[in-house]
């Protein structure tokens, strides 16, 4: 069975990427942040035939476009140690950099 290492996250994950060799610490890519009261993407997160069967309604009737302006436009990318915990995080409040489906570190020489 699955292992849980970390919980309520404030945002939706996406991907997993190492920092760098060490294997120590992780990026997590947020696709959006969490809302309250209430966030449809977590609710339907629990059901994934609603979400695919919505989703394909949604661009049958040309109105994918439309949901996603529902979707909360905030760029938000985590590093996480091996523990759970959440050593570093980078934000974008406007919106600019949102949807952000996975983070690889580049380092220059």
């Amino acid at each position: 069975p699955a292992e849980i290492l970390i919980d309520n996250l404030p945002c939706i994950p996406d991907n997993l990427a190492w920092v760098d060799d060490n294997h120590s610490l992780f990026w997590i890519g947020c696709a959006t942040k969490r809302t309250q009261p209430f966030s449809f993407v977590d609710f339907t997160s629990r059901y994934p035939t609603l979400r695919s069967f919505l989703a394909s309604l949604l661009k049958q009737l040309d109105l994918l476009d439309y949901a996603y302006s529902f979707i909360p436009k905030y760029g938000l990318g985590l590093v996480c140690d091996l523990h759970g915990q959440i050593v570093y995080s980078l934000h974008d409040p406007t919106g600019a950099v949102s949807l952000v489906s996975g983070i690889y570190q580049y380092q220059q020489d």
